[in-house]
């Protein structure tokens, strides 16, 4: 009798490891579709996703969730810009500077105006697009780290 338990016991686990390994991979990979979508279509539309970094971190250790919450705050970042950019001629401004934002768009970043009030407001100051994005994911690497290490 102990070695039928034993042995069904081991086809058990046998058999259910495999199953249960598989299943939390599969998991992970749409937790981390949803950590990106949602650290990059909240900010769009005003809803903080501090909260969704913080699932990345937890859920996918320090380095990948930074990766991954990087690739959201990229796309995040580029919404609105591009967003924007479809009223651009409709926006009057009447001295547009063609100089490099890099410093600004970072400084703002790290600065408590809210960010993605910026985000809708950028096309309106003439930055281009890469110095936008570059200075974006300079300033917004402190942010991401405290989110994740909390």
């Amino acid at each position: 009798m102990d070695q039928v338990s034993t042995a069904s016991f081991e086809a058990f686990w046998f058999e259910v490891i495999p199953i249960l390994n598989w299943e939390t991979e599969v998991q992970q990979a749409r937790v981390s579709i949803h950590n990106i979508s949602s650290v990059a279509i909240f900010p769009t539309v005003f809803i903080p996703s501090t909260d969704s970094m913080w699932v990345a971190g937890m859920s996918f250790g320090y380095a990948l969730g930074i990766l991954l919450i990087m690739c959201g705050v990229t796309i995040g970042a580029s919404l609105p810009y591009f967003i924007d950019s479809l009223f651009y001629n409709k926006i009057q401004v009447k001295e547009r500077r063609m100089i490099s934002f890099e410093l600004y768009v970072t400084l703002l970043r790290i600065s408590p105006f809210p960010y993605t009030v910026y985000n809708y407001c950028a096309v309106a100051t003439g930055v281009k697009y890469v110095p936008y994005l570059f200075g974006t994911l300079l300033g917004k690497v402190p942010e991401v780290f405290v989110a994740i290490y909390t």
